[in-house]
């Protein structure tokens, strides 16, 4: 038998030429916490049940890494369907609408209770135990398509006619052959952590290890006006009968979409309008307008919209940045790896910016600051005193954080938590990642605006994750509303600019699977010209060209 030999963590191990990369996992499995689920071989993603033929070297996830997390909770979902056919029958079905609070929101076409959900979980747990596996069957896309029509899944047939590969996956789990875009663990032994919370009738909470807590399965925390907010999207795209990538798709092609742009952003407009007139409704008591998000979720085309609002009503908004209010730099606080931390709480002077601000509320002239990222330094040159009808708008990643205006009487505070909660679905089990759709936008905007490459924006996304996971998203029920800025048409206009950057990944690279996974996802859209986007659209902030930005 011939040899190869297989480089993992630098060093080099010799093996049977031909074997499975389960074979060489169990010799690693040991280095992990969690059951090794996929594999990287020479750059390129793989599961376990390939052979490996040639020199090579190979890495491996569990589920407490971005790569494995993200296979975990797609083979986790199949996981769900298939347990719960089992158990009410092949009728009996559910669809995963969005994430919520480092979970997947779960809808059901069946009554659902605390007893339902318990025979569910024990399912589930009795069909790891069997270790059933879950085999990869190639075929042609057009045979897919039929045979998912045959079934009556018209949704999945749908969503495959999008689809440009002549070849598709198909998953195989006992009698259920279902679709991902995802790579699958190889059995169903590796589903140990998870968790479902009902919420309502026909609708739970199915919990998944969570990567930045080291593949940890949190305690639910509900936010109901997240809930809400996801509701009012989604009652908006029934009624427009909009719910899957297939039905904008349909738009695009009958050449209706641009109607259904102009609707979307008259309904975005809408809530910015609600708020500026319950701002003037209550300006004698509110003069702080707080707006915070993660990032590219449309803070800074909102805040400026909401300003132009405000100002009908003859409240003039005073625009302050929180980024002005850096500390020096050499009082900045670093990471455990010795660089800044810009987004730690600790990064702004909190005593100057609520020393100014209440003296702001208080009627008195101030000199506020200018930040100078290039010196690391702030300079004192421009006055500020707020009049009768004035009223403070500020944006920054604390704004939320009633730590950073601690000083300031809630009652004369007005919190916004500003983020895109994507709720148009690819089919019934494969979602639209928010997070995603956040990359997309940063990309296009950072290469056009900063020049950074792919590579670039990738490797700074990791931290920016990280920052919002402990700055942002802790705070979101701090805000008084939440205001959604997913476009149902954005995607489509967004692979213009975003997929040729993407094919400029080299295969060499770290992130060519995130690239390609990405591209991957844009194939299912028709492109949407960008000449159709308002001038004033919230999308005009990454693509440029509009009315508030270059």
């Amino acid at each position: 038998m011939a040899k190869i030999n297989i480089e993992y963590n630098g060093k080099k191990y010799a093996y049977d030429s031909g074997i499975r990369l389960i074979d060489i996992a169990q010799d690693f499995k040991g280095d992990f916490k969690y059951p090794i689920l996929v594999a990287r071989v020479n750059n390129d993603l793989m599961e376990l049940n390939n052979k490996i033929e040639k020199d090579s070297i190979v890495e491996f996830y569990d589920c407490s890494g971005r790569i494995g997390n993200r296979v975990y909770q797609k083979g986790l979902i199949y996981l769900l369907v298939y347990a719960i056919k089992e158990c009410f029958g092949e009728d009996k079905d559910i669809e995963i609408s969005h994430a919520i609070d480092k979970g997947l929101y779960v809808e059901t076409n069946f009554d659902v209770d605390e007893e339902g959900l318990k025979k569910i979980t024990d399912k589930m747990n009795e069909v790891v135990k069997a270790n059933l596996p879950i085999d990869k069957i190639v075929v042609k896309r057009k045979e897919a398509i039929e045979y998912y029509k045959s079934k009556g899944n018209e949704v999945k047939a749908d969503s495959l006619l999008y689809n440009t590969n002549t070849y598709i996956n198909i998953y195989k789990l006992g009698g259920l052959n279902e679709y991902f875009y995802s790579k699958m663990p190889i059995n169903t032994s590796v589903f140990t952590k998870f968790r479902l919370q009902l919420m309502r009738d026909r609708v739970f909470i199915l919990q998944t290890p969570v990567s930045y807590l080291d593949g940890k399965v949190p305690e639910y925390v509900h936010h109901e006006k997240m809930f809400e907010a996801f509701d009012d999207l989604k009652e908006w795209g029934n009624m427009l009968n909009i719910r899957y990538v297939a039905d904008v798709n349909k738009l695009i092609m009958d050449d209706k979409i641009q109607d259904v742009i102009r609707m979307n952003e008259l309904t975005y407009d809408s809530k910015l309008l609600g708020l500026a007139k319950k701002i003037n409704r209550e300006k004698d008591k509110i003069k702080m307008i707080l707006i915070a998000g993660p990032s590219s979720s449309g803070k800074t085309t909102s805040a400026r919209k909401l300003s132009l609002y405000l100002k009908t009503f003859g409240v003039n908004p005073v625009v302050i940045s929180l980024d002005d209010y850096f500390v020096e730099r050499e009082e900045t606080p670093k990471k455990e790896n010795g660089k800044y931390d810009f987004e730690a709480l600790r990064a702004v002077d909190l005593e100057l910016f609520n020393k100014q601000m209440n003296q702001l509320l208080a009627g008195e002239e101030v000199t506020v600051p200018t930040f100078n990222f290039v010196t690391g330094t702030k300079s004192f040159e421009k006055n500020l005193k707020l009049h009768e009808n004035d009223v403070m708008i500020i944006e920054g990643l604390h704004c939320l954080n009633e730590e950073l205006t601690k000083s300031i009487p809630r009652n004369k505070k007005f919190k916004i938590y500003v983020c895109p909660l994507t709720n148009l679905n690819i089919d019934k089990y494969n979602r639209l990642s928010s997070s995603d759709n956040r990359f997309l936008r940063r990309m296009v905007r950072d290469h056009r605006t900063r020049g950074y490459s792919v590579d670039q924006v990738f490797d700074m996304w990791g931290e920016v994750r990280a920052g919002e996971e402990e700055y942002v998203f802790p705070y979101q029920d701090e805000a008084d509303y939440v205001l959604n800025t997913a476009m149902l048409y954005e995607m489509g206009v967004l692979k213009m600019f975003a997929e040729s950057l993407l094919y400029t990944v080299s295969p060499d690279s770290k992130h060519y699977d995130d690239a390609k996974r990405l591209m991957n996802l844009l194939k299912i859209f028709l492109v949407i010209p960008d000449r159709y986007v308002p001038d004033d659209a919230i999308l005009k902030e990454f693509i440029g060209g509009g009315f508030f930005h270059n």
